[in-house]
């Protein structure tokens, strides 16, 4: 499918959008630069060290907001983290997502039958020992073109997300099941004779690294009991979604039917900091809470609230933890943000 400027509607049309919206409201944008160390002094980041090809330099503020996903500046600025699973530390598996292209449209009309063929295909070949894969079945989607299908079917497990080593390892063991998985579409399942990988993501994905603890732990009770809270800032009905950091499985606990569950802004911040907030799905939460709230539209609206708070506190001269959190939701709610029904003015409908 295309747009009416003749480009796909896929993620490269994304780019060009946060151009226009960073330059529009005069951010000043540094990319190529990897944040690599930090200052901090009695719980105060005093400046954040990164590393380009120009060699290293340091950035200070009055407030900073770690959006690595991984809670990388709250880790090493001295906040309190916390890593996987309580049994053993392990993370939920990492995910290499692909795309194939070149598959016969007639032939996968059908979806469901195709999807019931490349799983047939794909539990066979487990049996049989042909595959080095611990997933439990084939998880695919339709996208705007006909021809392509995207899968989120690799699973690489015990393998830690913040050790180059095995982030490393992580990514051939990925790379050649996508390769296993690609020759057993083109051999066993119809429509797939002519396929090819036509896109893989970047990097390998990480579902969970370090859980920054903050003034508030969100738990699994919060989450499946949908509670809601004085200084919600985020709301979501994401199930608890656990793919077994051992090997094959996935946990599901869902959210209360027509209901959801907020996120309190204590959980961006950390715990022993003072002027640090989280803005990813490293906030304060216990692995299974995370689970659910670790998902692209709740983190992105994470980020809407942390950047927010950070600039109410940076502006008022305050902490983060001080930061009005009845102003906060006001302002979210303000700017379109769902932050509960309490918080949302009614609106008004123009006859």
């Amino acid at each position: 499918a295309l747009s009416d400027n003749g480009m796909t509607f896929d993620e490269e049309i994304l780019k060009f959008v946060l151009d226009d919206m960073l330059t529009a409201c005069g951010c000043e944008v540094l990319f190529h630069s990897t944040l690599c160390g930090c200052r901090s002094t009695e719980g105060r980041i005093e400046n954040a060290r990164f590393v380009s090809k120009g060699g290293e330099f340091e950035i200070e503020g009055k407030v900073f907001v770690d959006g690595t996903g991984d809670g990388d500046l709250a880790a090493w600025s001295g906040a309190q983290v916390e890593t996987g699973r309580e049994e053993d530390g392990l993370c939920q598996p990492t995910t290499l997502c692909f795309r194939v292209a070149g598959i016969d449209r007639q032939a996968v009309a059908n979806f469901k039958e195709t999807r019931r063929a490349l799983n047939d295909a794909y539990l066979a070949a487990k049996a049989a020992g042909e595959l080095d894969n611990p997933r439990e079945d084939i998880l695919v989607f339709r996208t705007m073109q006909g021809d392509v299908m995207h899968f989120n079917t690799t699973r690489v497990v015990g393998k830690s997300p913040v050790d180059a080593g095995d982030l490393t390892q992580t990514e051939f063991i990925a790379r050649r099941q996508v390769r296993e998985l690609i020759e057993l579409f083109r051999r066993e399942v119809k429509g797939f004779e002519n396929a090819y990988v036509s896109k893989m993501g970047t990097l390998t994905g990480v579902r969970e690294s370090r859980r920054v603890m903050g003034g508030y732990v969100l738990s699994v009770e919060d989450v499946v009991e949908g509670r809601k809270f004085d200084d919600g800032i985020a709301c979501s009905t994401y199930p608890v979604d656990i793919h077994n950091p051992s090997g094959s499985g996935t946990v599901i606990r869902h959210v209360p039917e027509n209901d959801w569950y907020e996120i309190p802004y204590r959980c961006l911040v950390p715990t022993g900091t003072g002027n640090l907030v989280m803005a990813s799905r490293s906030i304060s939460a216990t692995h299974e809470a995370h689970s659910s709230l670790r998902v692209m539209p709740v983190v992105a609206a994470i980020g809407q609230a942390a950047g927010t708070a950070a600039a109410m506190a940076a502006a008022g001269g305050v902490r983060p933890a001080d930061v009005d959190a009845k102003e906060l939701r006001a302002r979210l709610a303000a700017g379109g943000a769902f932050v509960g029904a309490a918080a949302v003015p009614p609106r008004r409908v123009e006859q």
